[in-house]
């Protein structure tokens, strides 16, 4: 089975109807409040999301096949807003290396994998569409909801899908942006 096949194999007919529902409704919405420029990538990004958001919650696993389109539409959608690129992707290469030499160390620390790879990969693609300021509002409140998801789901818990948690809150902040670097930065 290719891994296409296996991604529309985990998303059932009715979570594939309201994923292309959330990503029309994003996308009017970035078009309305952005420019109709926007409204493409931005549709993508909730399309995305949601499907990783889904699929991390079931199976425990987020596929490379959704986090590279996310990241390079994270990319266009930079440019589209005329940021410069060279910044972005140094600031997902930087994300990845920390985060990878995090989760290498508390996995030796702990004897166990404690971040997996996927959030890892989708925390860079993150700051394809984020400004790096904003990345730790971003793993903050995704964080928030995963301790939320602890605190509130079955005793004992188990282990947290945190892309279940990473990819809406992406969604959300690259929405919220504005308000965002107004609110917590000061930034116009």
């Amino acid at each position: 089975m290719t891994p296409a096949r296996q991604i529309l194999d985990w998303l059932l007919p009715v979570e594939r109807w309201g994923i292309a529902v959330l990503a029309l409704g994003v996308g009017v919405l970035a078009g309305v409040l952005y420019g109709w420029g926007h409204a493409v990538p931005m549709a993508g990004l909730a399309a995305l999301s949601a499907a990783i958001a889904r699929i991390d919650g079931a199976h425990f696993t987020i596929p490379d096949l959704l986090v590279l389109p996310l990241a390079v539409l994270g990319l266009g959608n930079t440019a589209l807003g005329g940021e410069a690129l060279l910044p972005r992707v140094m600031a997902m290469a930087a994300v990845g290396l920390v985060l990878w030499v995090l989760r290498a160390g508390l996995s030796a620390l702990k004897g166990r994998t404690v971040l997996g790879l996927g959030d890892v990969k989708l925390i860079c693609a993150a700051a394809a569409w984020l400004p790096v300021e904003l990345l730790p509002a971003f793993i903050f409140l995704s964080a928030l909801s995963g301790l939320a998801e602890v605190a509130l789901g079955p005793k004992p818990p188990g282990p947290v899908a945190f892309g279940r948690h990473l990819a809406p809150w992406l969604t959300i902040c690259v929405l919220a942006r504005p308000w965002l670097m107004a609110g917590l930065l000061g930034v116009n």
